[in-house]
């Protein structure tokens, strides 16, 4: 049995480009928080497909640890924009739209 207590943090990020295309495939997110008095980096990108007939989530997902803030959020969008967020509260569903 998989018993996890959940007490994680966690962040996901919907990406809606306007000058890249819509779903925003090709952005990549990088993140910073302070995991087990470290600050940890972390990337994701979005991509559409990676295999025969199948399909990613275009959501990223982080997972925090004890984390409660992400320190850095950072965007780079596939026309070239860059946007970043600081102080950003973790366990929530953010949307961010390109050039705020």
């Amino acid at each position: 049995m998989n018993e996890n207590p959940g007490d994680n943090n966690w962040l996901q990020i919907d990406l809606k480009g306007s000058i890249s295309n819509r779903s925003a495939i090709g952005a990549k997110i990088r993140a910073k928080a302070g995991i087990g008095g470290v600050d940890t980096w972390q990337i994701r990108e979005i991509s559409a497909q990676n295999s025969f007939n199948s399909q990613n989530s275009l959501r990223a997902h982080f997972g925090f640890g004890e984390a409660s803030n992400i320190d850095s959020l950072i965007i780079y969008w596939p026309a070239g924009g860059v946007d970043i967020l600081t102080d950003v509260n973790s366990n929530q569903i953010l949307t961010i739209e390109e050039n705020l």
